[in-house]
């Protein structure tokens, strides 16, 4: 399988979900009299049996999942990782999902059969599922929760025992909601080295700003339910502080990023992202936008090639 290819299996688009559900799935490991589990403290870390990597990772690579907590609840995720002793390089993959609070979603989360394609010969791959997607217990949260919980699942793999991980070679891939933890990441996290986004979710502040801003007719349903979701979330003031949890401070970031955007996208309409790469850029000059063509999270063999040159040119050797 190409590098590209295997790459094809990242990319699960942002759910619109406008709806606030309540309740949370059963399993909540905060459940009953058991006491909420500290934020970074690893609670299992049980290694995959027999998962078949690519033939470009070498054998002695290991798969593990892994559970960790993060705001009280248990957070499920996979860890690749590669033979030798390391320090190792860390590779951060984020999948998309729900920008709003909804019941638990199975379907968005990473399993064990993507994350042991996604193996590196050389580097450490973390594919954190945040609370309420796949095997992480609760109810899906807030985007800055998710960021929380891949702030935490860091911390945890810091609290793994023979584990060394070189933090300051961090590397990190966003795809939809993915793309906003990424930047959330990179704003706040000076070991993150170069983000990769496809389609990524600005934030829910210049989101609504932008919705608030085109005329009313250049809005289509999509768009129209995304900005009636978010005024009953938070209202119009995107100065609140609900809003501002949910974005994140575009002066902060400097490290080299790659931003890749549909012509099509009816999720993450082409000329948002443009926007968001604008105010990007007013603060960091390594960023860079390739639109192509395609809708939400568009991906080929080209786009693969691309983030893959990318990255490499980067210092992180993916797949070759």
């Amino acid at each position: 399988m190409t590098s590209a290819w295997r790459r094809l299996i990242l990319y699960v688009s942002i759910a619109l979900i406008a709806a606030v559900a309540a309740g949370c799935s059963a399993g909540d490991a905060t459940s009953g009299n058991q006491s909420p589990p500290a934020d970074g403290r690893i609670i299992a870390m049980t290694k995959v049996r027999n998962p078949t990597f690519p033939p470009t990772v070498p054998a002695g690579s290991t798969l593990y999942s892994i559970k960790y907590g993060s705001r009280g609840h248990v957070v499920q995720g996979y860890l690749d990782v590669p033979p030798g002793k390391g320090p190792f390089q860390l590779f951060v993959d984020l999948h998309g999902g729900s920008v709003f609070p909804v019941r638990h979603i199975g379907q968005y989360a990473w399993t064990r059969d993507i994350a042991a394609d996604l193996a590196l010969p050389a580097d450490v791959v973390f594919l954190p599922n945040y609370q309420g997607y796949g095997p992480s217990p609760g109810p899906v949260v807030d985007p800055y929760d998710d960021y929380l919980d891949v702030q935490n699942g860091l911390k945890a793999l810091g609290n793994i025992r023979g584990l060394h991980i070189a933090r300051a070679g961090t590397f990190v891939e966003g795809t939809s909601l993915g793309g906003y933890v990424a930047m959330k990441l990179a704003a706040n996290d000076p070991q993150v080295r170069v983000a990769a986004l496809l389609s990524p979710y600005p934030g829910d502040a210049l989101f609504m700003q932008w919705l608030l801003s085109q005329p009313p007719d250049a809005l289509d349903r999509v768009d129209l339910a995304y900005e009636k979701a978010l005024r009953q979330a938070f209202g119009k003031d995107t100065r609140s502080r609900s809003y501002g949890l949910n974005s994140f401070d575009y002066s902060r970031i400097r490290i080299p990023v790659l931003i890749v955007a549909g012509t099509s996208d009816p999720i993450m309409p082409t000329a948002l992202v443009r926007d968001m790469y604008g105010d990007l850029r007013k603060y960091d000059r390594q960023v860079t936008l390739d639109v192509v063509p395609g809708g939400h999270a568009p991906f080929n063999t080209s786009v693969g090639s691309t983030l893959d040159r990318y990255f490499l040119n980067h210092g992180l050797n993916p797949y070759y």
